[in-house]
């Protein structure tokens, strides 16, 4: 759905003479916009997944009865299976929250992606239409 008008948009008032050459540098440019775009939703991941395990966190407070009644739960799902429950089942809260941190981060970038789609159909009334 968007390569198609994408590309069209790119070639379609070029020459036959032209054709060729464009074709090519699009698709270099698509592909390195492809990679570049993929590193930078992956840096943002990673900074949003660290912002919201900075927000979790504090809530993991070992006074909490909510927090508790986890550990006691994880303890007693790994009684007689490790060697020390309590610390295992730290570790497993741990696991959820960062579980937790990367579904929030993913969150963040597709409301992002959304917002700048979004942002963006007005700049299609600005192109030019395609005369045969």
């Amino acid at each position: 759905m968007c390569i198609i008008p994408a590309s069209r948009i790119a070639l379609g008032t070029l020459g036959p003479a032209e054709l060729g050459n464009a074709a090519g540098l699009f698709s270099v440019m698509r592909n390195l916009g492809g990679a570049v775009g993929l590193a930078m939703l992956d840096t943002v991941r990673d900074w949003r997944e660290d912002y919201h395990w900075n927000q979790l966190i504090p809530a993991l407070d070992q006074g909490r009865v909510v927090v508790q009644q986890e550990i006691a739960n994880y303890q007693a799902l790994l009684m007689g299976h490790v060697a020390d429950p309590y610390h295992s089942a730290v570790a497993m809260l741990g696991q959820r929250i960062g579980v937790q941190t990367q579904v929030l981060a993913y969150n963040d970038i597709f409301l992002w992606m959304g917002c700048l789609y979004l942002l963006s159909v007005p700049l299609v009334l600005l192109l030019k239409r395609i005369e045969h």
